[in-house]
């Protein structure tokens, strides 16, 4: 593999020789996405902990947007629909013109940090090279987002990606390691009995945005996830309240003011509506992690995205937590 030549365009050749890159990361990943920026390359300084944080280096960054027309294909893609043509007027054959983008970047990397990368795609296979092509990710597209003005706006995710694919590349653009990876996370069959009995039942809401919290918090969609995580034990907790007979009290305190998620549960669990399996003061630190953060969110207290992935984590762990030692 370290003799394989890997063929880079002028643009990033250029870019990696004049700024004296001792390794270079190079990836690629096709979105299925027209994105409004005009194609075109692009530079930029990373901090610290854009990646592979225990080396604290700072890396300069290059990569290029590349939007494409596809003809005759037979998956239409989100807003990147161009045209449609039915086979034989079936309405059940069809194929699509198709706008899509790709993006190609090329990371400095450090030989101090070439056993480390070696090392953890060994151990982490495709997960490293995925958290790599994360982070740029939501580097990029969280900007783009700012910049559409309501135009276009994507939730950043290697889910939505067809192929990830990383190079390793020494100094003189031989390859030291590679790995290219598909997209198949999802394909399988559930046992159909839960969906087939609740067409014929209430929607239950609390296990609608449950399901869909922890799927956000699994596919990188870390707004959702948290917003959603509030979501599921506000109406957890209110679907209870309104059972109860006379349950004003509930709502609002002596005077008058809305009670709080929390105020609600713990006066749920002394009236003996609900029970707990944990002490208060867990329950205390579980709720706070999913309100608060949920908050700052709402409230327009987050300054930045760079911790969403740590606070959606801690706030599903503490939706399940919260879920399973609580009981009607």
């Amino acid at each position: 593999m370290s003799h394989t030549h890997v063929g880079l365009d002028n643009d990033f050749t250029n870019y990696i020789e004049n700024n004296n890159f001792e390794m270079t990361i190079f990836t690629e990943f096709a979105l299925p996405y027209y994105l409004l920026i005009n194609s075109g390359f692009f530079t930029f300084e990373a901090d610290e902990n854009f990646i592979i944080s225990e080396s604290n280096k700072k890396r300069k960054v290059a990569f290029r947007i590349q939007s494409f027309y596809r003809d005759e294909q037979k998956i239409p893609l989100r807003e990147s629909t161009f045209t449609i043509k039915p086979n034989k007027l079936s309405t059940e054959s069809y194929t699509y013109g198709v706008f899509n983008s790709i993006i190609q970047v090329a990371i400095q990397s450090f030989n101090s940090e070439k056993e480390l990368i070696n090392t953890k795609l060994q151990e982490k296979g495709s997960d490293f090279t995925t958290d790599i092509n994360q982070a740029f990710l939501e580097y990029i597209l969280f900007r783009y987002n700012e910049t559409t003005e309501g135009n276009h706006a994507i939730s950043p995710s290697v889910y939505d990606c067809s192929h990830l694919s990383f190079y390793y590349i020494y100094s003189n653009f031989l390859l030291a390691n590679a790995m290219i990876t598909t997209n198949l996370n999802n394909i399988n069959q559930i046992n159909d009995s839960n969906f087939r009995s609740s067409l014929n039942r209430e929607v239950n809401v609390t296990n609608a945005f449950y399901g869909e919290a922890k799927y956000a918090c699994k596919t990188y969609d870390y707004k959702k996830a948290i917003i959603y995580s509030a979501i599921t034990i506000e109406t957890y907790i209110n679907n209870i309240i309104d059972k109860i007979p006379n349950s004003e009290e509930f709502e609002m305190n002596s005077n008058g003011k809305f009670r709080s998620i929390f105020s609600k549960t713990k006066m749920l669990i002394r009236a003996g509506y609900l029970t707990s399996k944990i002490e208060i003061i867990d329950l205390t630190e579980n709720m706070k992690n999913i309100t608060d953060t949920r908050n700052d969110i709402m409230h327009g207290k987050l300054k930045s995205f760079e911790l969403l992935k740590v606070k959606a984590i801690r706030s599903i762990e503490s939706l399940d937590k919260i879920l399973t030692n609580l009981f009607e």
